[in-house]
């Protein structure tokens, strides 16, 4: 078994050493290995977002090659690799800029992809020495409000299983008229604040439920009253 702090970084230690390799030396034997590397660092990265995010990835156009599942996960390593392989091999003048620019812009979304992933139960699972009971007790105070708390169909709501963020959401949802396509961003929204997916029939029995409850929502009553006080 690894120390935990090496198996953490080892993605990272494959990657820069692959890219220091592509970038350092002409045998042909390093650059096969340094791209088998590169190759490794690329997969086990993918593999661990892909273990420790709860909501899974669903692209939000299927038939879209760019948003596919496998070529948007590998995008930043594409450009990092094909950045490092164009200033190394034909990086005259422009081509040397150009190969600079691809390479930043995969460190950039490299960068923002790990920031945004990091946050989730999962980190406060860590935090709590594997309790998941303590870290989704914690997750569901951060989205739970004090207005619902003084709202009389707080048990309603409640029931549904979903945070006091996500009931917000689907009565703020139901408050609007909305298209096909507007449901399916809802439905994207309350994984995010859930960390878990919400089915598309579930999501259907939430609305039929909450609808009746609608005009005693308290949030959405003060909203009104803010909005008469300010006009």
């Amino acid at each position: 078994m690894l120390n935990k702090a090496l198996y953490e970084i080892l993605p990272y230690i494959y990657l820069a050493t692959s890219l220091v390799l592509l970038g350092a030396h002409s045998d042909m034997i390093v650059l096969g290995f340094s791209w088998l590397l590169y190759t490794a660092a690329t997969i086990s990265w993918v593999l661990r977002s892909d273990a420790r995010r709860v909501n899974p990835r669903r692209p939000k156009v299927r038939k879209s090659l760019f948003l596919h599942d496998d070529f948007y996960e590998s995008m930043p390593f594409f450009y990092l690799g094909g950045g490092i392989l164009i200033m190394r091999f034909i990086g005259d003048g422009a081509f040397f800029y150009a190969g600079l620019i691809l390479f930043m812009l995969g460190v950039a979304i490299l960068g923002i992809r790990i920031q945004h992933r990091k946050i989730s139960w999962i980190d406060d699972w860590r935090r709590y020495r594997g309790s998941a009971t303590v870290a989704k007790k914690e997750h569901r105070k951060r989205t739970t409000s004090q207005t619902c708390d003084q709202c009389l169909i707080r048990e309603s709501c409640r029931a549904t299983g979903l945070s006091d963020i996500s009931n917000i959401k689907v009565m703020d949802w139901l408050s609007v008229d909305h298209d096909d396509a507007a449901l399916q961003r809802l439905r994207w929204e309350l994984d995010e604040i859930e960390f878990s997916p919400v089915s598309e029939d579930r999501l259907f029995k939430i609305l039929l439920k909450n609808k009746q409850y609608q005009k005693h929502c308290m949030v959405l009553r003060n909203r009104k009253k803010m909005k008469l006080v300010a006009a």
